[in-house]
């Protein structure tokens, strides 16, 4: 730290320290926008947020090692700030961003600060050193926990260890966004022995954050979806069989692809494609778009698609995106999973099909595609209904309460 960093800290005490892994910031992941409207929402309580990125960028709309973005300052750490693509030199650019954070956190012990630490790192080895080493501190930690690895089938026992035994030993409290989730963590007997604060807060949205694109709607039907194909080519092999189904029903419709791909990925796409005996042209990989842009496709999309399927993955998450599409006006097409099941509703604010069920979801997008005023109905209630139970701004004083020195404990209760 520099003697201006040291000076700042004294000047500028912050409130909270947001503390996550290498997902990007301010443009990144669909956890950037989570992290981002639930430090807008402290900032807006008059609460000092500074926040510490450890690792590279994931990409290079990120051009500012540091800076200041809607009232929260913010820092990458380590060696390197774009993501490099060898492995050994990604693993020394995180090695050096935990050792610059070491750093950061016992001088700005040492300069007097003692702020509440906003962790979002799911789990691991490096969540559970940060979160040690703000515990010998005596920096407060409230642990973001947004999905459950425990149940993947793929997690080996050092997650469900992680999870079940230590994440949460000494974390002040719990932000989840589930139900499930939360169910999960009392049923540990690390909560049993100690009863720490779990608070849920849903998916959020930025209400202004509206798509005002005006551009021509487009001559053939478009499902968009949006996400990580490399992570989630299931889905994009499920949409895919769903375009079959509705060629085969003399409806053609095109998927648009939007997020981080593979070179691999597109092979299987075309493979796929071309069993089916369908042109390449049915698919457009768009990659990575800026939010301004994945907005406007969405919005101009005759359905954006939020594929879940009949697994604990999918009953624990709420996927972030949810709220963003439905503040577009569009009809989401999905599934009754989970927490998207306590808040949708069948052709009032969204279209749902049976999970993994190809022909039904067929049938869900032949409703918007041949009934516009079903389409239009079905994207103005889950328009509403984004602005009402997600927007940020609801959850200001529930977060500042949460975060504010000596206000931690005082309730057990999620929502209060």
């Amino acid at each position: 730290m520099t003697p201006a960093d040291s000076v700042f800290l004294r000047r500028n005490k912050p409130d909270v320290l947001c503390i996550c892994g290498g997902i990007g910031f301010p443009a990144g992941l669909a956890s950037t926008q989570r992290i981002t409207l639930i430090c807008r929402a402290l900032v807006e309580q008059n609460l000092a947020v500074h926040l510490f990125h450890c690792g590279p960028s994931p990409t290079d709309r990120n051009t500012l090692v540091s800076g200041s973005h809607h009232g929260i300052s913010y820092q990458y750490l380590g060696a390197r700030f774009t993501r490099p693509r060898s492995t050994c030199a990604r693993i020394l650019a995180y090695a050096t961003a935990y050792l610059h954070l070491t750093a950061r956190l016992l001088l700005t012990r040492a300069a007097g600060c003692t702020p509440h630490v906003y962790l979002y790192m799911h789990g691991g080895l490096p969540n559970l050193y940060v979160a040690a080493l703000c515990n010998l501190l005596h920096f407060p930690v409230v642990q973001e926990v947004c999905e459950w690895p425990p149940s993947w089938p793929s997690s080996g026992k050092g997650t469900v260890f992680i999870y079940n035994r230590l994440l949460f030993r000494h974390c002040a409290a719990v932000l989840v966004i589930s139900e499930t989730i939360e169910h999960n963590i009392k049923r540990l007997s690390v909560f049993a022995k100690r009863l720490f604060p779990i608070v849920r807060i849903p998916v959020l949205v930025d209400p202004s954050e509206v798509s005002t694109d005006t551009s021509v709607s487009p001559p053939h039907p478009v499902l968009v979806w949006c996400g990580d194909a490399s992570g989630y080519i299931r889905d994009v092999l499920f949409f895919i069989d769903v375009l079959a189904e509705l060629r085969k029903q003399r409806h053609n419709c095109f998927l648009e692809i939007i997020g981080e791909t593979s070179k691999q990925v597109t092979e299987q796409i075309h493979g796929r494609l071309a069993e089916l005996n369908m042109p390449v042209t049915q698919v457009r990989v768009l990659g990575y778009l800026t939010r301004r842009e994945m907005l406007n496709h969405c919005h101009d999309g005759t359905a954006v698609m939020l594929p879940l399927w009949d697994d604990e993955r999918s009953r624990s998450r709420f996927p972030n995106k949810l709220g963003e599409y439905l503040l577009q006006g569009v009809p989401v097409v999905t599934c009754l999973i989970g927490e998207v099941g306590r808040y949708l509703k069948d052709s009032e604010t969204a279209i749902i099909y049976r999970t993994g069920d190809v022909v039904d979801c067929a049938r869900a997008v032949l409703v918007l595609v041949t009934d516009q005023e079903t389409r239009d109905a079905v994207g103005r209630t889950g328009k509403l209904l984004a602005e009402r139970l997600f927007a940020y701004q609801v959850y200001g004083y529930q977060l500042a309460r949460l975060f504010r020195k000596g206000q931690i404990g005082l309730s057990l209760e999620s929502g209060t």
